[in-house]
């Protein structure tokens, strides 16, 4: 199919990376993004090419795909192609940790989830059910919930995920964390001896230490905690 000096040509443009281990095109490029090299002044698509001189020739109706791994349109790895219905390339479905990192916005607090909500509860897809993000993560770290244990948000914000706001408890209802501390609340900040503990607090909080640890060392509520670490009071 290519002369000697065409195969010259062909290798000559063609960049193999160590790690993906894909071959990328480093000649012309259509629109899509796809690699061209031209046989006799007439354009064909790189990985077409290279499947055809090493896997063989192409089905009639059949089209080149790279395979779901593959991120570059321009790589002609044999290894990256196989042969499909006509349409787009495929896309390497997101695992489970992969959408709650996706769709998580991790403050020094909460992990609020900005995907789907069902029941005011986040949600999504895990094979073929809707699992509660927040159970789902959950589970994760503390192994197999049965059915009909709850678990319950200590930072009582429905939208975190964080696994450390977590825990089992027996309560039917959940409140949403108010954005205001109430007058009451605000009174537990006004002595002098507070205003040393919350300077005490926000400086274990920059030494890495989690608002869990340090609700339970203070004796203070997640909610307590988390007002004093965003400076909220």
């Amino acid at each position: 199919m290519l002369t000697e000096k065409q195969v010259i040509n062909f290798w000559r443009k063609v960049r193999k990376l160590p790690i993906s281990k894909c071959w990328l095109w480093k000649g012309h490029k259509d629109k899509d993004g796809f690699g061209v090299f031209y046989i006799n002044q007439k354009p064909m698509k790189v990985h077409r090419l290279s499947y055809i001189l090493h896997i063989g020739e192409i089905p009639r109706g059949a089209v080149v795909l790279h395979i779901p791994t593959c991120k570059h349109k321009n790589c002609c790895n044999p290894k990256h192609l196989k042969l499909g219905k006509w349409g787009i390339n495929e896309k390497t479905p997101l695992s489970p940790l992969q959408k709650i990192e996706k769709y998580t916005e991790k403050t020094e607090f909460c992990w609020n989830w900005k995907g789907a909500i069902s029941s005011k509860f986040p949600v999504m897809r895990v094979g073929n059910k809707i699992v509660k993000v927040h159970r789902f993560l959950y589970e994760q770290k503390h192994g197999p919930l049965h059915n009909r244990q709850r678990v319950l948000h200590e930072c009582e914000n429905l939208s975190c995920v964080n696994p450390e706001h977590l825990y089992i408890g027996e309560k039917k209802t959940e409140k949403r964390l108010p954005k205001e501390l109430t007058e009451k609340e605000k009174e537990k900040f006004s002595s002098e001896e507070a205003a040393s503990e919350i300077l005490e607090i926000r400086k274990l909080l920059l030494e890495g230490v989690s608002q869990t640890k340090l609700a339970q060392q203070f004796n203070r509520s997640i909610r307590e905690i988390h007002f004093i670490c965003e400076d909220l009071l």
